[in-house]
């Protein structure tokens, strides 16, 4: 598993890029050094692609890491889009559990030009 994380200047946005398996905790470490990488050039916006990996772990673990998103240091106000390849449906789910919790911006897609149009529809 490697990840790939880098501010994207022309969108303000964080991309971060995933391939292989990644577990909750390696998911939980790249989730931190991209909320470091935003808050480093004052950017609200992330496109996470998980397109190429597969989350090794149960809808408990993701849920857990739903209710923590704060101490990875992101805010509610943060725009945070997903493109999910596998298990989506478990990942919709995740999304309202966290939906439910306050956190609004935060989306699941199947495919990327989705992920970037809602993206850039943030004001």
């Amino acid at each position: 598993m490697e990840w790939k994380i880098n501010y994207n200047e022309a969108k303000k946005t964080v991309i971060a890029v995933i391939e292989g398996f990644i577990t909750v905790e390696e998911d939980i470490q790249m989730g931190i050094e991209a909320v470091n990488e935003a808050r480093k050039n004052n950017c609200t916006k992330f496109f996470i692609d998980y397109t190429n990996s597969h989350i090794g772990d149960d809808i408990y673990d993701i849920f857990e890491v739903m209710t923590n998103l704060d101490k990875l240091g992101l805010n509610k106000t943060d725009r945070l889009a997903f493109v999910i390849k596998h298990d989506i449906d478990k990942f919709y789910l995740a999304e309202t559990f966290a939906y439910n919790r306050g956190w609004e911006k935060l989306k699941y897609f199947q495919n990327a030009e989705d992920a970037w149009q809602w993206l850039e529809a943030a004001k």
